[in-house]
Parts: C-alpha cells; structure tokens; sequence
C-alpha cells in the first residue's frame, strides 16, 4: 500500500503589484512545491475569495488602494474567529 499524497497548500496572495504577486508566486512555487498559488489584486477580490474558498495562508498587502489591508485582515477575523 502507498502513501496518501500531501494534499496541496492552499495561498492567497493578495497585492496589487503584479511584479511583486508574480516574483512571491515564483519563490513561493520553490518552498513550497505542493502549494496552489491564488491571486488578488484588491482587497475587495481577496474579501471575495476568502468567501469563496478556505485557504491555508494568506500573504497581504497591508497598502492596498480600497480596501487596505488592515480593513481586509479584520473582515477575516469577523469571518473566522480562528484566524489569528
């Protein structure tokens, strides 16, 4: 009998610089190679992810135009009391 693979990490990206979303998506495929990558480049997109899908981690800007990322790590924690 073989092993269960790992099932994959789920990550949130959430910036608005896609040079940056794009070089932590690269770095991120390194480190953690059983990972799916998902990115946002709004708070608001992010708020409607999180809706959406659970994720393992989620990577913030805590500058975004809109809905910064403080306002946006709030409403994760109103959603999820677990979220730290």
């Amino acid at each position: 009998m073989g092993v269960a693979p790992e099932p994959m990490k789920q990550i949130l990206l959430v910036d608005d610089h896609p040079a940056v979303s794009q070089r932590i998506g690269e770095l991120l495929a390194t480190a953690v190679p059983h990972a799916e990558m998902t990115a946002a480049s709004s708070g608001e997109q992010g708020l409607a992810l999180v809706a959406e899908r659970t994720f393992d981690l989620v990577l913030l800007d805590l500058r975004l135009p809109g809905c910064g990322g403080i306002d946006v790590s709030r409403s994760f924690a109103l959603r999820d009391p677990r979220c730290p």
